[in-house]
């Protein structure tokens, strides 16, 4: 996890889990999920927020 800026407030989470289990003794499957959460506000010099997904005029 990463957390804080200079300025405004900022934190990005990343998750991975597996799934992991035998077909047969000689053969194994498994099964990832990856995961992402970002949440930043007013983190801009100027103090706004910026960053994908945010509309800007």
């Amino acid at each position: 996890m990463q957390r804080g800026k200079s300025q405004g407030s900022y934190s990005n989470i990343l998750s991975r889990t597996e799934l992991e289990f035998g077909i047969t003794p000689k053969y194994q499957a498994s099964i990832y999920m990856n995961s992402r959460f970002v949440n930043a506000y007013r983190n801009g010099v100027d103090g706004t927020t910026s960053g994908p997904g945010v509309n800007r005029p």
